[in-house]
């Protein structure tokens, strides 16, 4: 291999590699924003909860029907 060809070699693993790590910063970026948005749902879910009212009981009379 010339040197010609191995600087190319080296020049395409390089780009390569500043190829991954730009995609591993942006995974890393997007799972912070993901567990932030998670930690976010997780309170809205529990105020809900809350807020939500409770039906004293689940059991439905029965009606008879009109005459």
């Amino acid at each position: 291999m010339t040197q010609d060809e191995q600087q190319q070699v080296n020049a395409a693993f390089r780009a390569y590699e500043a190829n991954v790590a730009n995609m591993a910063r942006e995974c890393a970026n997007m799972a912070m924003a993901l567990e932030s948005v998670a930690i976010k749902l997780k309170a809205a879910e529990e105020k809900v909860k809350v807020l939500e009212p409770k039906p004293e009981s689940n059991v439905v009379p029965i009606v008879e029907p009109a005459a």
